[in-house]
């Protein structure tokens, strides 16, 4: 009776800090979002055509209040070819962009981000975003077929 109760304490225990830990890292996830300060990772590259792809560290997309800047690497048909052949896909700058944030489903965030005045014409990025700081994004864009990555946000270093 005794060794059921040390169980059930040390279980209860163990859940406790469980949470303790989930719910602080929901609230570092959710004061980045709202900051708008914090760089998306991708992990994984999905194109329209053709099979997903593992990448490594070096890609990014960062967000700030001022600022969007992707150097996310894209895979797919464009419909027309830049002048310059070194700045199609998803390397981009925008200092001037629309940013959205609604709750998402199972407490997450629905993040949507419109740059304006690219070169390369219009894109839209949608950032699901959950509470433990995985992302999935999807670009659409009027002159290349859409992509998504799978990653994490994280904090600027």
């Amino acid at each position: 009776m005794k060794n059921a109760f040390l169980v059930f304490a040390l279980a209860c225990s163990l859940t406790a800090v469980a949470q303790s830990k989930d719910s602080t890292k929901t609230a570092a996830v959710k004061a980045l979002v709202e900051s708008q300060n914090y760089i998306f990772q991708p992990q994984t590259m999905l194109p329209m055509h053709g099979p997903a792809r593992q990448l490594t560290t070096d890609y990014f997309m960062r967000v700030s209040k001022n600022k969007v800047v992707s150097g996310l690497p894209y895979s797919g048909r464009a419909y027309v070819a830049p002048m310059d052949p070194a700045q199609g896909g998803m390397d981009f700058t925008s200092t001037q962009f629309e940013y959205t944030v609604t709750p998402g489903k199972k407490g997450g965030w629905e993040v949507l981000i419109k740059p304006k005045g690219l070169k390369d014409g219009t894109k839209q990025l949608y950032l699901s975003i959950s509470r433990d700081g995985y992302a999935s994004l999807n670009v659409i864009s009027e002159n290349e077929d859409a992509i998504s990555y799978n990653g994490v946000i994280v904090s600027p270093k």
